[in-house]
């Protein structure tokens, strides 16, 4: 019997297992969406003055004083304190906290809300729409830009900003796309390889014509496949629960992020598969990292609650990697492969890494069971 019968044989075998962490990350993805979907309709565009900003200006000039003034005739804009922004989102004081310091802003969203969203389409919108007089170089003043641009804004609410919050909804769902692909993917490669290792069924392929270099390639390629149908489903999944986006600019980067992710999943699991002999380990193991690097990426709750520090070491992770990359795609208008290539960058080496350390081991398996 070849390896790809055997593979699928196995794949059947332990289907559930598999498929079981798979369907239960997309099930809270959509369970998500639904949750927001119903507050959107719900949503009611006049009653923006319940909405609260927490506003922090070290330094500020014309055209920041101009934003601020913008945001406090449709929000209600409050002074807040730097040292509690985290405690003050994470309890629902503000939906956002804006940090202006000289046309250099920074902000801070509540999670779970797309009020947040809202807000940062129309600091985006002033800040462009000023931007957009200044390079126009129709001899205006600041002050005189100013007022052209709150005048071209104001109360100008279109149907542009829900389509924006709509689009956003989809982080959610490849955050969780974290969870769902580490496990299933790592499942699949552990329970294959497990089987396929065991000391009778390892002596008898070394024996045969076929060389540990071929059946490794047949092997990953057999992972590879397994792995891009699943990432298919997924991916298929979200265009049916985000049809606005689909096929625009980020879902081509969610995609491509997505997907890179996906074949980095296949080396850190084709690397771990060579570690553990034995199913019961590898249940244990696939809990612990699956939902620990989820958590500590930022998959569950928002990078920007996590302790600094934390993250630093974390980048050492690709899943971290992959979360940024999400994070920055969210706030992206159109297609720009510069602003993730840093993060895609990041998860290919982990890739390349883990290959290399798999393929070591995998030799080394080799010569222990032979001798």
């Amino acid at each position: 019997m070849s390896l790809y019968k055997i593979y699928l044989k196995l794949i059947k075998k332990n289907f559930f297992a598999i498929f079981i962490y798979f369907f239960v990350s997309i099930g809270i993805s959509v369970a998500i969406f639904q949750a927001t979907s119903n507050q959107n309709q719900s949503f009611d565009l006049n009653a923006t003055k319940n909405t609260k900003i927490g506003l922090i200006v070290k330094s500020t000039n014309t055209k920041d004083d101009g934003l601020v003034s913008y945001l406090n005739d449709i929000f209600t804009v409050v002074n807040a304190k730097e040292n509690t922004i985290k405690d003050d989102l994470f309890y629902n004081v503000y939906d956002y906290v804006l940090i202006i310091d000289n046309n250099k802003y920074d902000s801070y969203q509540a999670p779970n809300t797309i009020n947040a969203y809202l807000i940062q389409s129309y600091v985006n919108n002033y800040l462009n729409t000023f931007h957009s007089y200044e390079e126009a170089k129709l001899g205006l003043s600041q002050e005189q830009i100013k007022t052209k641009t709150i005048a071209n804004l104001k109360n100008n609410i279109t149907i542009d900003n829900v389509s924006q919050v709509k689009q956003n909804q989809a982080q959610y769902y490849y955050n969780m796309f974290t969870y769902g692909m580490l496990a299933s993917i790592i499942v699949a490669i552990g329970t294959i390889m497990i089987n396929l290792n065991k000391r009778n069924i390892f002596i008898r392929t070394s024996i045969s014509s076929m060389s540990l270099r071929k059946r490794n390639i047949i092997l990953f390629s057999c992972h590879l496949i397994f792995a891009i149908l699943i990432y298919a489903i997924a991916m298929l999944i979200s265009v049916q629960l985000f049809r606005d986006m689909a096929f625009t600019s980020q879902f081509y980067l969610y995609a491509l992020n997505s997907l890179v992710f996906t074949l980095t999943i296949v080396g850190f699991g084709f690397m771990l598969s060579q570690l553990f002999a034995k199913n019961e380990t590898l249940s244990g193991l696939v809990n612990t990292l699956s939902l620990g690097l989820s958590f500590l990426s930022g998959a569950f709750i928002p990078q920007a609650y996590l302790n600094n520090n934390l993250l630093n070491i974390m980048h050492f992770s690709f899943t971290t990697w992959f979360i940024e990359n999400n994070e920055k795609i969210k706030n992206l208008a159109n297609f720009n492969l510069s602003s993730i290539s840093i993060g895609l960058i990041a998860q290919l080496i982990s890739l390349i890494i883990f290959v290399i350390i798999g393929l070591l081991l995998s030799k080394r398996k080799a010569n222990n069971a032979i001798y």
